[in-house]
């Protein structure tokens, strides 16, 4: 199986919007409403997804993993949203269809995250990811992360904690492709 890796066109915003959603029901199960995920909007993402891609300006870089030419996989990245966390780099959203997991292909978006990272003279790297998503903790410590920091969010009204995993070693992780 032979996996590409490559920024997104601006007209495949609906695509990576599908794998978007689908990554979520699959993530969140247990751990986010069943009615929340079942009411996730394609079209929603699509036009998120679609002003990223179309922003001269946007902060945000997107990488998508392709299987046969189809979108698999995805890594939205950039500056560090809060500068209070001492991390000066930040993973948005990273998903993966869960058939395309184990396969490696998480761990060379985040590396190819982190060479651009390194390209832009960045050091350090947070991710923030849902407490209770065991499988996502795991592949996160497993990249190196430690998880130092912690906060809340609000999702439908509900409050839930969030693990900011941290990665000093931005270079490190870069070699991994």
């Amino acid at each position: 199986m032979t996996i590409t890796y490559r920024a997104p066109f601006a007209d495949e915003s609906q695509r990576i919007a599908e794998v978007h959603v689908a990554a979520w029901r699959s993530a969140y199960r247990g751990i986010l409403p069943d009615d929340l995920l079942a009411n996730l909007a394609v079209e929603e993402r699509a036009s998120r997804w679609r002003r990223v891609l179309n922003s001269s300006d946007s902060q945000t870089r997107l990488l998508i993993a392709l299987v046969a030419d189809e979108i698999v996989g995805f890594v939205a990245y950039g500056a560090a949203r809060a500068q209070d966390d001492g991390c000066d780099a930040e993973i948005y959203a990273l998903y993966v269809l869960s058939n395309h997991q184990h396969q490696g292909i998480g761990r060379q978006l985040v590396s190819c995250a982190c060479a651009d990272f390194t390209d832009w003279g960045m050091s350090s790297m947070v991710i923030w990811v849902l407490k209770d998503n065991a499988p996502a903790r795991a592949f996160y410590q497993a990249l190196g992360g430690s998880a130092f920091l912690e906060k809340t969010l609000q999702i439908e009204g509900e409050i839930y904690s969030e693990v900011g995993y941290v990665y000093a070693n931005l270079a490190e992780l870069a070699m991994q492709r």
